[in-house]
């Protein structure tokens, strides 16, 4: 489990005669006028994050199975950049999963993130929680900002494509964003 807190910096311990390297919690949460089976339908899936999240557009599982931990995936950025992560906790039951980057792009190292669906009294509350540093050469407030602008945008993101759908059929959503329940995606994704 993360211990994650929106917002605050923590100190990580010295390197001999070095400054503390900051590490970050941001966290943040919609709530989504749908069931919360609807919304974990539409993030849960490991090799599938493009279908939610606007800053990637192509993922593939390299190793593993999907939707199970310890899985591998690579996936392409908007930007054009990557990342490598390992898939570090999946519980259908508890609607969470968690990951941990290996390699990115971005401006951050030490990353690991939590995506939980929990039941709210008007829906479901969808929640990022992120915790990491600031790569070394990166100016630290950009790497928060990156990890603050991501979370925000693919939290409105999956907001919008559930619209104001609040049974578990999936009424109101247009056919290219009604979620699936059935079958899982392939373990590749353009």
């Amino acid at each position: 489990m993360l211990p994650l807190v929106a917002g605050t910096a923590l100190a990580a311990g010295p390197a001999s005669g070095s400054k503390p390297t900051p590490t970050f919690d941001e966290s943040d949460s919609v709530t989504i006028s749908a069931a919360p089976d609807i919304v974990w339908s539409t993030v849960r899936d490991y090799d599938a994050p493009s279908v939610w999240d606007p800053f990637i557009t192509s993922t593939t599982l390299t190793h593993g199975k999907n939707n199970t931990p310890g899985a591998k995936r690579h996936m392409t950025t908007a930007d054009g950049g990557t990342i490598d992560d390992t898939l570090t906790a999946w519980n259908a039951d508890k609607h969470t999963f968690a990951t941990r980057m290996v390699h990115t792009d971005m401006p951050l190292r030490r990353y690991r993130d939590r995506i939980t669906v929990e039941p709210a009294a008007s829906g479901a509350r969808l929640t990022w929680q992120a915790h990491f540093q600031a790569a070394p050469d990166a100016v630290p407030a950009n790497a928060r900002a990156t990890v603050k602008h991501r979370i925000k945008h693919a939290l409105a993101q999956v907001k919008a494509m559930l619209g104001t759908a609040n049974d578990d059929s999936g009424a109101g959503l247009s056919p290219a964003t009604r979620p699936t329940t059935t079958a899982a995606p392939s373990a590749a994704h353009s």
